[in-house]
């Protein structure tokens, strides 16, 4: 019998995307933001959670509205500090 390696990643981004609610891993991974920058963001601006156990949970749609609150307060703009 074959033997199966279980890893946490990568994820699947259409499977997550059916689940409901995504733990602070799976919303690091469809942020594309590595995990100590995510918790840094959520400091200065806190989103909708819930605990399941000792885990946080963010509803998708309470994502989606964090992500979009975030880039509307935090616009881009290019750096000004090129050097020539």
């Amino acid at each position: 019998m074959e033997e199966i390696e279980l890893t946490a990643q990568p994820y699947n981004a259409v499977e997550l995307n059916a689940k409901p609610a995504w733990d602070l891993s799976e919303l690091s991974y469809m942020t594309s933001l590595p995990m100590s920058t995510l918790l840094q963001l959520l400091d200065r601006i806190p989103a909708r959670m819930f605990l399941m156990g000792r885990r946080k949970y963010i509803f998708r749609e309470d994502a989606v509205a964090w992500i979009e609150d975030v880039a509307r307060n935090n616009p881009y703009s290019r750096r000004q500090n090129r050097r020539g």
